[in-house]
């Protein structure tokens, strides 16, 4: 249904925002008619859920235009605690903004991921998830913060989740489980640390931090 933002329906679902200085807030609202009498409901744009059945943190991060470049490493993220509970799904309603304020543009969602024994995984870039409305499946990978033992006795250095995104009547829900079959898998069987990338789409400036890993 066409809509002006600010502007509700009688019936339908808007999606609209709230900026803040630093943070950005997505919001659903939805309008119907029960028994004569209007009722709205106002919800989170986005929820994740957590099926990995470890603690897991979340830093949304909307992307506005950047003017210079910025170094994903060293962003200051502003971490959410994304419970255990797979029967319920936690709001992500805060959303740091890098970037320029928006203004008709709200920016590009992306996420980045991290657990008590990792280190912060490269952002997510899921683009605009509001203007899309396919469902997405994507790998996630994070530096342990120590290795340890995996397949026949060979140090494993970082933790593979999968992220799935499904749209339902204006929201948008994130599922983060593991993966259990990552597309690739590299043991390190040198006596010297390898570092490897990740390659990634971004927006703006954004410069995307690679994904590293020493194995011994």
């Amino acid at each position: 249904m066409p809509s002006v933002e600010g502007i509700v329906p009688m019936e339908g679902i808007i999606q609209t925002k709230v900026v803040l200085d630093s943070q950005i807030c997505f919001l659903t609202v939805q309008s119907k008619n029960e028994h004569g009498v209007r009722v709205v409901h106002i919800k989170p744009t986005f929820l994740m859920s957590n099926l990995t059945g470890d603690a897991l943190f979340c830093a949304p991060l909307s992307v506005v235009k950047i003017q210079r470049r910025v170094n994903a490493d060293k962003l200051e993220y502003i971490p959410q605690d994304i419970g255990m509970d797979d029967s319920s799904a936690t709001p992500l309603l805060y959303w740091q903004i890098i970037g320029e304020q928006p203004t008709l543009f709200d920016g590009m969602q992306h996420v980045a991921l991290c657990t008590s024994e990792t280190e912060w995984s490269v952002p997510l870039n899921l683009e605009d998830l509001r203007n899309v409305d396919e469902d997405k499946r994507s790998s996630v990978f994070m530096d342990k913060k120590s290795a340890d033992c995996g397949v026949r006795g060979l140090r494993m250095g970082n933790v593979a989740l999968l992220l799935t995104t499904h749209h339902r009547d204006g929201q948008v829900f994130f599922v983060v489980s593991k993966n259990d079959a990552p597309a690739i898998m590299i043991h390190n069987c040198l006596a010297v640390p390898v570092r490897y990338g990740q390659s990634m789409r971004n927006y703006g400036n954004l410069e995307e931090s690679y994904l590293k890993s020493s194995l011994c």
